[in-house]
């Protein structure tokens, strides 16, 4: 503590996920840990399980933690999350991105309907082969 008010860095990263059971989320951590050790950070994992106000509790307590930044998969996308970013609060969303927010804010998001589209086309272009469940019929 004594070292981040001195130097205005914690070298503490918070990440706080929507569901930790998710192994899209637990990927996601394993991927952040690893890169926040590797350039001499530590993080600080919080669950909020779906449910909004443990997710503000848990931010708050991020905030007073004074953590560098937030990695963040929000429970909904209809919470509008402006009150952070007004705080300077430095947040990258993972997965969901919020309401529309009147502030810009960093994410990173994977396009559903690319993937989609990418996957069926693959599929597609494999040919048609009998699945040998609809051989045991």
């Amino acid at each position: 503590m004594a070292r981040s008010l001195k130097t205005g860095k914690s070298k503490v990263i918070g990440m706080l996920v929507p569901d930790i059971t998710n192994t899209f989320y637990t990927e996601v951590m394993e991927g952040v840990e690893a890169m926040a050790r590797s350039h001499g950070y530590s993080v600080i994992f919080c669950n909020s399980q779906e449910d909004p106000t443990r997710e503000l509790a848990y931010l708050d307590t991020l905030h007073s933690h004074r953590v560098d930044e937030v990695v963040f998969g929000c429970t909904s996308c209809r919470t509008n999350y402006d009150r952070l970013i007004r705080q300077r609060f430095p947040v990258v969303f993972v997965d969901r991105l919020p309401a529309r927010s009147s502030f810009p804010c960093h994410s990173v998001v994977v396009d559903n309907l690319l993937a989609a589209h990418t996957a069926t086309n693959h599929l597609v272009g494999l040919g048609t082969r009998e699945s040998p469940l609809s051989q045991a019929e």
